[in-house]
C-alpha cells in the first residue's frame, strides 16, 4: 500500500487482506525535526513495530488525523500508546544501549536487599535487564514487567535472562496476585504524570509481601537537567528530546510516599557507565516498608 499524506508519502508492508492497521502518533522529533509515525498491524507478528515514517511537515503544522485514518480504514491509536512506540522504537534503534553493567542504584538496592534477606524481587520497567542480573547472582528470584516487545527480546538472547517478564505498561499493574519481598524500580516514576505516580507507587506497596521493601530510584532536582526544556507543570520539564521529566526533592518525596511507609530517601551520583566523558546524573533513592 502507499499512502499519500499532505506533503509526505509513506509506505505500509503488509499483505493486501483486509487487516486493520493502526496508526500512533507521538510528539517527539528526531534529530531533523521530524514527526515519528508509527504504523502497527496485527499481519506482523507479536504486534512489533513494522514501520517508522518520518513525516517532513513542520512542529507547527496541524493534520487533520480524523479524516485520513476515515479515509484510509485506519485507527488512530494516539495517546494510549504514546510511552510503548516510544521505547519499543528505542530498543529497537540503539538495542542494549545502556549496556550489562547496573547502575549504582541497583548495586545500592541488592546490598540492601541482601542485609534484609529480600528473597524475591519484582523489577517494574526492567528493560533488557541490566539490572537484574546483579539481583540474581545474590540469590534472589526475579520476575519483571516491560513495555517494550524488543527489550524483552534482548533480555532472553543478550542479557541471557530466564526469569518471568511480563510484557505490559506499569500503568496496567498488577498483572497478577504474586507478591513480593522486595520491589526495585529504577529510573521509570520520574517519567510519569502525578496520577501515574501515585497509581504506581499505591501499586507497588500493594504487590509486597507484609514487612516487604520497595526502592525507587529516580531523578534529583539537584540534576543539572533540572529546570532544561518546557515546563509542563511544578518541577515537571519536557526536555528537547521529548522525555518528560518529573524532578523530586524531600518535599515531593514526603508528599507522594508518606502514606506508603517511608523510611528513608538519599541522594547518588549515577555514573552514565556507556559515556565515560559524561559527568555523572544525580538521583534520589527512595525506601519504603509496608507496615
Amino acid at each position: 500500500m502507499r499512502f499519500g499524506f499532505f506533503d509526505s508519502e509513506f509506505k505500509i508492508s503488509c499483505s493486501k487482506s483486509a487487516v486493520p492497521i493502526f496508526i500512533v502518533y507521538t510528539r517527539h522529533y528526531n534529530s531533523h525535526g521530524r514527526i515519528l509515525w508509527f504504523i502497527f498491524s496485527p499481519c506482523f507478528a507479536s504486534w512489533r513495530l513494522c514501520v517508522i515514517i518520518l513525516s517532513q511537515r513542520r512542529k507547527n503544522a496541524k493534520c487533520n488525523r480524523n479524516s485520513f485514518c476515515v479515509k484510509y480504514n485506519c485507527i488512530f491509536v494516539g495517546k494510549n500508546y504514546e510511552m510503548t512506540e516510544f521505547w519499543e522504537a528505542s530498543f529497537i534503534e540503539k538495542q542494549t544501549m545502556w549496556g550489562f553493567e547496573p547502575a549504582e542504584s541497583a548495586v545500592a538496592a541488592k546490598d540492601f536487599f541482601v542485609k534484609e534477606k529480600v528473597k524475591d524481587v519484582l523489577i517494574p520497567g526492567i528493560g533488557y535487564g541490566r539490572n537484574a542480573r546483579i539481583f540474581l547472582d545474590a540469590g534472589m528470584s526475579v520476575a519483571g514487567i516491560e513495555i517494550s516487545k524488543t527489550a524483552i527480546d534482548l533480555a532472553r538472547t543478550q542479557t541471557r535472562l530466564d526469569i518471568p517478564i511480563r510484557h505490559g505498561s506499569v500503568a496496567d499493574m498488577p498483572f497478577d496476585d504474586n507478591l513480593y519481598d522486595g520491589i526495585f524500580s529504577y529510573a521509570l516514576i520520574h517519567l510519569l504524570n502525578g496520577n501515574e505516580r501515585k497509581k504506581f507507587i499505591r501499586d507497588c506497596y500493594n504487590q509486597l509481601k507484609p514487612t516487604g521493601i520497595m526502592i525507587f530510584s529516580t531523578i534529583s532536582k539537584n540534576d543539572p537537567m533540572y529546570g532544561c526544556g518546557r515546563e509542563l507543570s511544578k518541577d515537571r520539564y519536557e526536555m528537547p528530546s521529548g522525555a518528560k521529566l518529573f524532578f523530586y526533592d524531600a518535599d515531593s518525596v514526603k508528599q507522594e510516599f508518606a502514606d506508603y511507609g517511608l523510611t528513608g530517601f538519599s541522594e547518588i551520583d549515577e555514573p552514565i557507565k556507556f559515556m565515560s566523558n559524561r559527568p555523572p546524573m544525580r538521583f534520589t533513592i527512595i525506601k519504603c516498608r509496608k507496615i
